[in-house]
């Protein structure tokens, strides 16, 4: 049973490590990414049970500062503040495949964001705008969900992502869940 667990752990490392270095290149250009930090909780690695789930997430981000790549505070005013309402529809499926549940999940995310910044030694930094509306849609239509006992679980998903938001490249209010980037 152990040497089963085993193998099956390697196999999904492999999997996992192999998807991640053909996306890693493409998943945070820009710098940016769509999932706003910290909506997950403890349960992220794991798939319920076969059935359909609404999970709905809310966020109130506020940020007053600004940094460089090195985490260094930057020489202005800034204020941002972003509420975002996810719906994410889940279905998990009784079909097995390598050993895993197979499941599928559509993010829609609503927002509004108002930024404002201005600064004399970053031009042109000087704006005071909003948005709100519908950000990219995600949609994973592969998600696989391995529970190998009743405290350890692995999910492993390729996220696609249709460009549906409101992006606007004069608009950094607009840049908060669209990215619509041509890669």
């Amino acid at each position: 049973m152990h040497n089963i667990l085993s193998i099956a752990l390697v196999r999904t490392l492999f999997i996992a490590a192999a998807l991640f270095s053909l996306t890693a290149v493409h998943s945070w250009a820009g710098g940016g990414q769509h999932y706003p930090n910290g909506v997950e909780d403890f349960a992220v690695g794991a798939l319920p049970p076969p059935g359909t789930y609404l999970v709905n997430y809310m966020i109130l981000a506020q940020k007053n500062s600004l940094r460089d790549n090195s985490g260094n505070g930057l020489p202005a005013d800034f204020n941002a503040s972003v509420f975002a309402e996810v719906p994410r529809l889940v279905y998990v499926s009784p079909l097995k495949v390598l050993g895993a549940n197979w499941a599928a999940q559509i993010f829609i995310p609503f927002y509004s964001a108002d930024v404002t910044a201005s600064s004399t030694a970053i031009p042109p930094l000087n704006f005071d705008v909003n948005d709100k509306g519908v950000g990219d849609i995600i949609f994973s239509p592969l998600v696989f969900g391995w529970h190998f006992g009743p405290e350890l679980h692995a999910v492993l998903a390729l996220d696609t992502w249709a460009p549906t938001g409101n992006y606007d490249i004069k608009n950094p209010a607009t840049q908060i869940l669209s990215k619509n980037l041509d890669l």
